[in-house]
């Protein structure tokens, strides 16, 4: 299949966005449950997730989400959601961020905006937070789309910086991250996740995602999405795909002590079911080119 339409605007004016059109009444709306169809890449025993899929595209994620087993029953583990920004946007949630959107692909699937507005400076941000109702293991969650573009002038149109950070107890927690091809950096202030290539690759190419998987248990982490030049785009956005962690151990080497009959052995971890690319913006845009 060919992307071919842009992921945002790129004109030189300030304009409304396409995805802007569904942000009209998105802020009204309550906080959305996770309920109905299962998963369509269901969690693991091991690997309880969010169920992204079981919203609706062009609604919101206001206030909280909740994380489901491979039964799509409700773990008891939710997460409380703000948003704050600095710059464009005006408000605490500019552009689409929080709105729902569904990809091209087939079998689709869901993820959640993050998005700022024309005309960038330099340094605008748009900010998650996540606060889980108790700390969990091996909490880790997908960003798609940290690409650059210019337009057809050779002006900036975008470019994506993001930084990571995760807490417990108000300590920092360290992470690891798997970078897609085209994607640089160590998600800090200093060293940013960024694209290393000018282009708006397609996002089923992988090129331009980073999965973050925090070391150690966590309550708390925030994603920082911002402006990396001064820039023209009508919606520069990133994607956030499910969130996941782990309630299973690793095993552990037999012991080389007597092990009464009754002691249960250690539950091997199941690995996490891989994010599917390939999405478009909640206006229905498929990511792939850019306007001239």
């Amino acid at each position: 299949m060919s992307f071919s339409a842009p992921e945002n605007d790129t004109q030189t004016t300030k304009e409304v966005s396409r995805r802007t059109l569904v942000k009209g009444a998105a802020w009204a709306v309550p906080v959305i449950a996770f309920a109905a169809p299962a998963p369509a890449m269901a969690a693991s025993p091991c690997t309880p997730s969010t169920n992204f899929d079981g919203l609706t595209p062009g609604n919101t994620v206001q206030t909280g989400i909740v994380f489901y087993n491979s039964l799509n029953q409700p773990t008891g583990v939710t997460a409380s959601i703000a948003y704050a920004s600095n710059g464009q946007g005006g408000d605490s949630t500019p552009g689409g961020t929080g709105t729902v959107a569904a990809t091209s692909t087939n079998p689709s699937w869901n993820y959640i905006e993050i998005e700022m507005l024309s005309e960038l400076n330099a340094g605008d941000s748009v900010t998650l937070t996540l606060t889980l109702s108790q700390a969990v293991t091996g909490l880790s969650f997908t960003i798609h789309d940290i690409d650059k573009v210019r337009n057809g002038q050779n002006q900036v149109a975008w470019e994506d910086f993001v930084e990571i950070g995760g807490t417990f107890s108000g300590s920092p927690v360290a992470y690891m991250s798997a970078l897609g091809n085209n994607v640089t950096g160590a998600g800090t202030a200093a060293s940013p996740f960024q694209p290393i290539a000018w282009g708006d690759n397609p996002i089923d190419s992988g090129l331009n995602r980073v999965t973050v998987t925090f070391n150690a248990p966590v309550n708390q982490f925030i994603i920082k999405y911002r402006a990396g030049q001064n820039g023209y785009s009508g919606n520069q956005h990133i994607g956030l795909g499910n969130i996941s962690y782990n309630i299973c151990q690793p095993a552990t080497a037999p012991s080389k002590q007597a092990r009464s009959l009754s002691a249960p052995l250690a539950t091997e971890p199941r690995l996490l079911p891989q994010d599917t690319d390939g999405f478009v913006g909640a206006d229905g845009a498929v990511d792939g080119t850019v306007d001239s």
